[in-house]
């Protein structure tokens, strides 16, 4: 759900095999705003549907995932630069998800890096793009980071995408 809004990103972005142009890169940069106001308009559906209230728990934390994963510890992030705290903690949780799947993920513009080079970039990034504390709990979590990746990689859900 926090990638929700790059459906409005052309497929020639998406897949560009290089490195993004400015103008690209700012187009993409949309895609979280979009998220959000793709999932307001997905709770109030929800709500008008008259669902239950643990429903509009998942869309209120959907939209902060949506408008903060890119944010950085240190204020270089985007949409809005946030730093810090001023960071909500899910957009930072999921700021290291994020990366580590974009890491030992294939993409057209990369091979996957393996477990431990994901895990390096992530430790290396601590203080800069993560919260320090918070790369400190996913090197005690790596294992499981790990094994969720292998799991994930020996499952037949990529050979029927």
């Amino acid at each position: 759900m926090h990638d929700v809004g790059k459906i409005v990103i052309p497929r020639a972005i998406l897949s560009k095999p290089g490195k993004l142009a400015t103008s690209e890169f700012e187009e993409m940069k949309i895609h979280a705003r979009i998220g959000v106001e793709i999932l307001t308009l997905m709770e109030k559906t929800r709500r008008m549907e008259k669902t239950r209230s643990e429903d509009w728990e998942f869309f209120k934390y959907a939209k902060i995932i949506a408008a903060t994963h890119h944010e950085k510890w240190d204020g270089t992030g985007y949409p809005n630069g946030l730093a810090g705290r001023g960071v909500p903690l899910p957009g930072r949780l999921a700021a290291i998800a994020d990366v580590y799947d974009a890491l030992v993920s294939r993409r057209p513009y990369k091979v996957p890096f393996t477990t431990r080079e994901a895990e390096i970039i992530i430790e290396n990034g601590a203080g800069t793009h993560f919260e320090p504390a918070l790369v400190d709990v996913f090197i005690a979590a790596r294992g499981e980071f790990a094994a969720a990746n292998k799991a994930f990689e020996e499952s037949d859900y990529l050979a029927a995408v």
